[in-house]
């Protein structure tokens, strides 16, 4: 499935707007995992984007989501 595709797949999920997983939707949708990126890298961009400071393990929490309706791998 290609990149565009996938970010279409997100942007369709139903996600409340107030949550974290609204947090990483946007940035799947921005595209910043079209490459590998560590849980550092995730929990940075977080925090330089929202300001919010998110521990490395909320990642794979919230990331579930996204992982499951195979957008996220």
């Amino acid at each position: 499935m290609s990149g565009e595709a996938l970010k279409e797949k997100a942007i369709n999920l139903s996600i409340d707007q107030e949550t974290n997983h609204a947090i990483l939707q946007r940035l799947v949708i921005d595209g910043f995992f079209d490459r590998p990126v560590s849980s550092e890298e995730v929990v940075l961009r977080i925090r330089e984007t929202v300001g919010v400071k998110w521990r490395t393990s909320h990642v794979q929490t919230y990331m579930k989501k996204f992982m499951r309706a195979g957008i996220i791998h």
